[in-house]
């Protein structure tokens, strides 16, 4: 008995896909929980570069800007970052006070260096596409 070759290609995609999300999931577990520097400005500098990296993949998801322009040019470059610095910043505090493990990004430079590598990737990109 044959199995036709669709369900044979479905099978494959399924198992590729499940392999992909399981390195995935370990790869972001190991960048949040077990590689947390010690130098304060190799840290930023990496999260700035880990923000770029996924300011560029969310390019494919949303290839056009996520908010309308202001009329200050690059006005969102210092406030989302500042957002979610501070967004960061309040979620470490709050699991502090819980008693809980405490990750590098969860303090107000870390989010903003993150964010700020997304947004300047995302603005200049976006920008030049119009």
């Amino acid at each position: 008995m044959r199995v036709p070759k669709n369900i044979v290609d479905a099978v494959c995609i399924e198992i590729g896909v499940n392999d992909l999300r399981e390195k995935i999931s370990f790869f972001v577990h190991f960048l949040a929980f077990s590689l947390e520097l010690r130098n304060p400005l190799l840290a930023c500098v990496g999260y700035a570069f880990l923000g770029a990296v996924v300011g560029v993949v969310s390019l494919f998801l949303f290839p056009h800007p996520l908010v309308h322009r202001s009329r200050i040019p690059g006005v969102s470059l210092i406030a989302g970052p500042m957002l979610a610095g501070f967004g960061m910043s309040f979620v470490g505090s709050f699991r502090r006070r819980r008693n809980q493990r405490v990750i590098q990004i969860e303090s107000f430079a870390y989010g903003f260096a993150f964010a700020f590598g997304m947004a300047i990737v995302r603005f200049f990109l976006t920008t030049n596409a119009q």
